[in-house]
């Protein structure tokens, strides 16, 4: 049985020619879609280390809730967990909530804490406020933690040191 299949051009289908059964077509299509297809979509990147960017002054005041989440993040380290910590300040400066990853003690892969002080202010905040805040962070959100502040209309981010580093 042979199957022959030709590649299009990036984001067209490919074409198939046999003279095979069906069933033999689709297991060669799939084949073809969880290896040489999958190579072609990655010739272009590069290998090459990514810049880190500049660092960036900061105002006194961010200063001062980034040391307090990395203070978090310390107590987060004391308890077991990996050393993440976060805050969430009013405009006012008024600290709504604080929170550090518990993880490792409540055994919770969610239990971030970007995503805790989320979890925290959500309720007890109307989305204006929360809107108006500004949640700082020992170190830069991943991507769960960048959804659940997304969804809760944070309005600004402000971490301690970035996923490169």
């Amino acid at each position: 049985m042979q199957v022959q299949c030709h590649a299009r051009s990036a984001g067209t289908a490919h074409a198939c020619t046999s003279l095979v059964p069906n069933r033999a077509r689709r297991r060669a299509h799939a084949l073809r879609r969880t290896t040489v297809h999958h190579s072609k979509l990655f010739k272009n990147v590069s290998n090459a280390p990514i810049a880190a960017p500049d660092e960036v002054q900061i105002s006194e005041r961010d200063a001062t809730y980034l040391r307090q989440a990395i203070q978090l993040s310390r107590t987060a380290r004391e308890r077991g967990n990996r050393p993440f910590g976060a805050v969430i300040v009013a405009p006012d400066g008024e600290v709504l909530v604080e929170a550090w990853n518990r993880n490792g003690e409540t055994g919770d892969c969610t239990a971030h804490a970007e995503t805790n002080a989320v979890r925290m202010a959500s309720p007890q905040y109307p989305r204006e406020v929360l809107a108006a805040a500004t949640l700082y962070s020992s170190g830069e959100p991943c991507v769960m933690c960048a959804g659940a502040i997304f969804w809760s209309s944070i309005g600004r981010v402000v971490y301690g040191i970035d996923a490169v580093r």
